[in-house]
């Protein structure tokens, strides 16, 4: 994925942008000063604080609804018989990016100085909070995307004023490959999604590429009770 991708793009569109992924990365594209569009089918808590953002929000998908985008966004989640992403699919032959949230994701952690991506096959979202609500309390203004509610920043994720970016990263599908973390942290790995990995050598394998991804000057911070960690 080219990481200069978001650098000519003016309008993001979302489809199924009250998913509790999707919020973080709205906020945070929002307060950079993206025009931010989306549709979704369920109302929700989330979604309502999409809305207080005066973000555009379309109930019920359908085709029209991705007109003047140059970016569409999608999870994984989305079904292939989805209007809009038929409709999105279509306009990528014409020049739209269309990128699945994760690669977002990736991105999004490449613009930061301090990414700090917690990885591990148990306890990511807990670490994730405390390490964000340590920095939030601290005064140093962290982003973050967690992958649940955290009650000092009322929510799943933040934008901040800082080169501090929290990050939950998640090996499922490989997930955590996208990112480009500058500290890395490894809490566990245990044998978990084997309807995705083959053994727990092979999650073992994509932690270690994970782990492989830090510049030469990140640091790796890892559960010295990992079986054969090295």
């Amino acid at each position: 994925m080219n990481k200069e991708i978001l650098n000519c793009k003016k309008h993001i569109h979302f489809i199924g942008i009250g998913g509790s992924g999707m919020y973080p990365l709205v906020q945070i594209l929002h307060t950079k000063g993206y025009y931010i569009t989306g549709s979704d089918n369920n109302e929700s808590e989330t979604l309502q604080a999409v809305r207080d953002m005066d973000i555009p929000v379309m109930m019920g998908q359908r085709a029209e609804n991705i007109e003047g985008a140059d970016l569409i966004v999608y999870t994984a989640a989305i079904m292939a018989d989805n209007p809009e992403l038929i409709a999105a699919k279509e306009a990528a032959k014409h020049g739209v990016d269309l990128m699945e949230r994760s690669e977002l994701l990736g991105l999004v952690t490449s613009w930061y100085d301090n990414a700090i991506c917690i990885a591990g096959t148990h306890g990511k979202t807990t670490t994730t909070s405390m390490t964000t609500q340590i920095l939030f309390d601290a005064g140093a203004d962290p982003s973050a995307v967690i992958g649940g509610k955290l009650a000092c920043i009322h929510g799943s994720g933040r934008c901040g004023n800082s080169d501090i970016m929290t990050c939950e990263a998640c090996e499922f599908v490989d997930t955590f490959l996208k990112l480009y973390p500058d500290i890395a942290v490894l809490l566990n790995i245990d044998a978990d999604h084997l309807d995705f990995f083959k053994d727990l050598d092979d999650i073992r394998h994509s932690f270690r590429l994970f782990a492989e991804k830090l510049p030469a000057d990140g640091t790796l911070i890892i559960n010295s009770d990992i079986p054969d960690y090295t």
